[in-house]
């Protein structure tokens, strides 16, 4: 859903991710992004925050 999103440079908010590090351990963190366009309407990215939520051993 948030890949979606993405892919239409639509804004998302409060979507959660995990991350997975090499040795097992994972991170949960909470995203919310706005789309950034040029004056001529052009695609830059995204500009917004993320915030750890969870930490799992």
């Amino acid at each position: 859903m948030l890949q979606a999103k993405i892919e239409a440079r639509q804004p998302f908010i409060d979507f959660y991710v995990d991350r997975i590090h090499p040795d097992g351990s994972s991170q949960q963190f909470r995203v919310s992004g706005e789309p950034m366009f040029t004056q001529d309407c052009c695609f830059k990215g995204y500009r917004g925050v993320g915030v750890e939520t969870k930490a799992v051993p």
